[in-house]
């Protein structure tokens, strides 16, 4: 089956559909050109279950295959040079393609990224998080590699879809009840990453609308400080999530019928909407990541389903603010 590209507007082309490793090497070579030698990035578990589609792939291009995994290579230094190659290909979830873009930051070379991961389709590639890494050159996302994740790794990713639903599309969040082919979801969501590039192009700051992105970010990132292995990134995005968005609700700011909805449509999915911790324990944890004594601190709150608004608090006013119950 051929892929459908759903971001014209990002940096790099962003194809996704099912079958898409048995394509890749005829998109590869559409996109780059003349190449003859490419450099696999993986880890063990992925080469064994998609390795010999995409090196099949590759080979229909004329495309010569070295693989390196990931405990061979994990800072990037030199990765490809040793081998000749001329492009990365990154197959695999985010720790993947941050090896790949810091190699190519450090050696000049393309890389094009195979995401096999649910949440690394959604927050794939070099976004702002990566600083100056150079963006992929491509990213093809075969949404068929979702079939065999473990269920808590399918839920994972799952979050980062709700996220985007509430924030910016409520039919892409009603979608997800259900919905076993995710490559149109997957593609709207690369879609709303391009439209607020094109709203940071056209006058909006970096900061404003990045921030956009990061409803639930906040408190989900220090639940996992806290708490970490024991929570997934994606569960303990989904708490944050109903934290803030529990707060907004009782401070004013959002639509009380989002609550409910939200709680309900994450659970449906095996994520958890509760932490066991004090209200104190989390803002002392917050306080300690942004640093905030002496600064404001800027959270992307839903105000009815598919929008959101930034605002901004002072330590003291986030104290008032956030409510776990």
């Amino acid at each position: 089956m051929s892929g459908t590209m759903f971001s014209s507007a990002m940096p790099y082309p962003f194809v996704a559909g099912r079958g898409l490793l048995q394509q890749a090497g005829r998109l590869i070579r559409e996109y780059a050109g003349e190449l003859r030698r490419a450099v696999v990035l993986t880890d063990p578990t992925v080469r064994e279950r998609w390795g010999d589609p995409l090196e099949a792939a590759l080979c229909r291009a004329d495309i010569e295959v070295r693989w390196r995994l990931m405990d061979e290579w994990t800072d990037g230094t030199a990765l490809g040079e040793r081998d000749g190659a001329e492009m990365l290909v990154g197959l695999g979830g985010g720790s993947v393609g941050a090896v790949c873009a810091m190699a190519a930051r450090r050696g000049g070379i393309d890389y094009v990224l195979l995401p096999t991961t649910l949440r690394f389709s959604l927050e794939e590639g070099v976004d702002e998080r990566s600083g100056d890494c150079p963006p992929p050159l491509l990213v093809l996302c075969d949404t068929a590699c979702f079939d065999t994740l473990p269920e808590r790794q399918l839920s994972d990713g799952m979050a980062s879809l709700v996220k985007y639903g509430v924030c910016f599309d409520r039919s892409l969040a009603d979608a997800l009840y259900g919905q076993a082919d995710l490559t149109e979801a997957v593609g709207r969501c690369a879609e709303i990453r391009a439209s607020v590039r094109a709203a940071e192009k056209a006058g909006g700051t970096a900061a404003d609308q990045q921030d956009r992105l990061r409803f639930g970010h906040t408190v989900g990132g220090a639940i996992r400080r806290l708490f970490g292995a024991e929570f997934t990134p994606g569960e303990a995005l989904a708490v944050g999530m109903v934290i803030e968005a529990r707060s907004a609700v009782r401070a004013g700011l959002c639509r009380r019928d989002i609550l409910p909805e939200l709680a309900g449509l994450l659970t449906y999915h095996g994520l958890p909407v509760a932490v066991d911790c004090s209200r104190e324990e989390l803002l002392a944890e917050i306080f300690r990541q942004k640093e905030a004594a002496g600064r404001r601190i800027r959270l992307a709150l839903p105000s009815k389903w598919g929008a959101c608004a930034l605002h901004e608090f002072t330590a003291e006013e986030l104290q008032g603010f956030l409510c776990l119950q």
